[in-house]
């Protein structure tokens, strides 16, 4: 009931079984969405540590692929390197006096020179994955979320 003197009024909303369908439709398209988003991180993230690796052959650079991809249920991905000596090649720093018997020609031939480290010439790096990842992941959120922004306006307006 209305106070004294105030006359009630009615709203009448048009078109809204229209307006509940699209934000149904973009409720249920932000799971895929964000695996999308996460999916192109994680392939320029891999392409930076590609561009990091350290190079002999080329093989170790050519392994590198994002192996596992997310899905609107699984919102993760894995990104790996298929060699045997990848892990070693990434985990031993330049001028390492620890004596690994190394995978790569360069490394061999040092290791025969009596010398127990890698050598990674710029841009190539030890640790290049974990140096790629830790670069992008102050932007993973934001880059994500402006996908996903971006995707939803596309959905919103079409």
């Amino acid at each position: 009931m209305a106070a004294k003197g105030v006359r009630p009024f009615r709203v009448t909303l048009h078109g809204h079984k229209r307006v509940h369908k699209k934000l149904h439709k973009i409720a249920n398209q932000v799971p895929l969405l964000a695996a999308r988003a996460l999916n192109e991180e994680a392939e320029l993230t891999m392409t930076l540590a590609k561009r990091w690796t350290p190079v002999d052959t080329g093989r170790l650079k050519q392994s590198g692929r994002v192996q596992k991809k997310a899905t609107p249920n699984a919102l993760w991905a894995r990104l790996v390197y298929g060699t045997k000596y990848a892990f070693w090649v990434h985990e031993i720093p330049p001028k390492n006096p620890i004596g690994f018997t190394y995978a790569t020609k360069t490394v061999r031939r040092n290791a025969k020179k009596g010398k127990r480290t890698a050598e990674h010439k710029r841009p190539t790096r030890y640790k290049f994955l974990e140096g790629a990842i830790n670069k992008r992941a102050r932007l993973f959120t934001k880059n994500i979320a402006a996908s996903i922004k971006k995707d939803m306006k596309q959905i919103a307006a079409g």
